[in-house]
């Protein structure tokens, strides 16, 4: 998959910054990139600790092979100046659950 510009910029700077304070390994990234998948199908990528930083790391690395799209809580999605780089990313906004009503909540009280 080809990059853009801005995609190929965000992967270097991240992954230089990231390297100034966290020594990175990735193992078997070349398996599941050898797997060809239909369009209807897809991956879902979830870090493995609840860092902020673990979702960014995630995207720098995986952006080349496979072009994420992050979901985000909505405050997050829509927060004061995130909203701009949360498009641009391509995300998608979810719901909180602990502060949102919705149908499967309301039948639980």
């Amino acid at each position: 998959m080809k990059l853009k510009l801005w995609q190929r910029l965000f992967v270097f700077i991240t992954k230089k910054l990231i390297s100034l304070r966290y020594d990175v390994k990735v193992h078997g990234l070349s398996r599941i990139a050898k797997k060809k998948l239909k369009k209807e199908s897809g991956i879902l990528f979830l870090p493995n600790h609840p860092a902020e930083i673990d979702p960014v790391i995630l995207m720098s690395i995986l952006m080349k092979p496979f072009k994420p799209r992050p979901l985000v809580v909505e405050y997050f999605f829509y927060g004061k100046g995130m909203n701009f780089f949360m498009k641009l990313a391509g995300a998608f906004p979810i719901p909180q659950v602990e502060t949102t009503a919705n149908q499967w909540k309301l039948r639980q009280v």
